[in-house]
């Protein structure tokens, strides 16, 4: 089940750098990002992988999937 502050830093968990850091993002398709989410419901949860374009901000694909396994991000890209 789900819980809250999945972005909290544990104990000896490693800091990866900002690889985009000083990259000027000036065409679409430069680069995209991607985020996966929950979606609370009565009965349980549904999953949200969206796909976008950092420069235009367009939602180039998404899924849906009532599991985290990966093929629905898979399917996404």
């Amino acid at each position: 089940m789900p819980t809250r502050n999945f972005s909290r830093k544990t104990l000896g968990q490693r800091k990866y750098p900002y690889l985009l850091k000083g990259l000027e993002i000036v065409r679409p398709n430069q680069v995209w990002c991607t985020d996966i989410t929950y979606v609370r419901l009565a009965k349980g949860y549904l999953y949200l992988v969206a796909i976008m374009d950092w420069f235009s901000r367009y939602v180039v694909a998404w899924r849906l999937s009532n599991t985290l396994e990966g093929s629905f991000c898979e399917e996404a890209l």
